[in-house]
């Protein structure tokens, strides 16, 4: 499943988190037409959306000059935001446009209108979840140094899982931080459970539970953890060389080529192949360092490690 930051929000048909089915073919084909703002089934042609909204700039930029004339004000369209982006905003400062102080007759009227406005914002029950969510994910995904893609995606997940009604029972919290690994998944963000669960009240249970409803529900084709990808994650944290990098990952490819790491956690995978790599660098890194980084026992390490070893006839002097 591949994903860029234009496909978000939009349909296509060879994504599954972002089709519908057409009602009367029931094919999960769909194009959009920007020009009439329609989403059209592509098999029998059925008008399945219409009055879209394009966000996107109605003018092309030549140069910088252009795009500073024609800026606009305001923060472009989100799903990061509860309300995407798209509120009425009443000034907090009490001045007119011409920059003179409001009388106290509107001064007062400015404020009844400014209350008014925050509490129209929201209105329904879906509105205050997904507020509390929405900042639940900027504010985990902050603490993890997520991209905005990531966000984004995620944010979708969970607007969906409400949509879907399959929050009920469940906490706020939980589903929003299954969100941000199933995210984090499908991108092939090296992330793990624990991560996510270090910087939560959530447990490892409630999230691998919210995690595969998410994924059973939506249909979702998760692509396989690869290992090599947490190599340079945890060789950053323990200052590795690069040749060792390099070499951990050759080790990854080799294993994976035998079938042996089918079936086998990655980050301890990737733990044993820079502990084999470090050993034969002659670099000084013990089980305990690479364990702690990549939060395992030291067991876990060293038995992935005679399994390297033992698969690829390795010797260490």
């Amino acid at each position: 499943m591949n994903f860029n930051s234009n496909a978000l929000g939009k349909y296509s048909s060879s994504n599954d988190l972002f089709s519908e089915k057409c009602p009367y073919c029931l094919k999960e084909e769909s194009i959009v037409d920007p020009q009439r703002g329609e989403r059209i089934c592509s098999n029998c042609g059925t008008i399945l959306e219409s009055r879209l909204i394009d966000s996107q700039a109605e003018w092309r930029d030549f140069h910088q000059d252009i795009n500073n004339s024609r800026s606009r004000v305001g923060l472009p369209s989100s799903l990061i935001l509860h309300d995407k982006g798209l509120p009425t905003v009443i000034d907090s400062r009490d001045y007119d446009a011409k920059g003179q102080k409001l009388s106290p007759r509107n001064r007062q009227m400015a404020y009844k209108l400014r209350k008014w406005q925050i509490r129209l914002n929201i209105q329904t029950s879906r509105d205050r979840n997904l507020s509390i969510a929405m900042s639940e994910l900027i504010r985990v995904s902050y603490q993890l140094n997520l991209t905005k893609l990531v966000q984004e995606t995620a944010a979708l997940l969970y607007r969906r899982s409400v949509d879907m009604n399959i929050i009920k029972g469940r906490t706020i919290e939980s589903m929003v931080a299954a969100s941000l690994y199933t995210s984090c998944r499908l991108l092939n963000i090296p992330k793990s459970l624990d991560e996510i669960c270090d910087i939560t009240s959530v447990t490892k249970h409630d999230l691998s539970k919210s995690y595969r409803v998410i994924v059973h529900y939506m249909h979702l084709r998760i692509p396989t953890i690869i290992p090599a990808r947490f190599v340079s994650k945890f060789a950053h944290v323990l200052k590795i060389s690069p040749e060792s990098q390099y070499q951990a990952a050759k080790i990854l490819r080799f294993a994976q080529q035998k079938g042996i790491t089918s079936g086998k956690d990655p980050s301890s995978l990737a733990a044993a192949s820079l502990y084999l790599a470090t050993l034969l660098s002659g670099e000084n890194k013990t089980q305990k360092e690479i364990a702690e980084v990549a939060k395992i026992t030291e067991v876990t390490v060293r038995n992935r490690y005679k399994e390297l070893m033992n698969s690829l006839n390795l010797k260490i002097n």
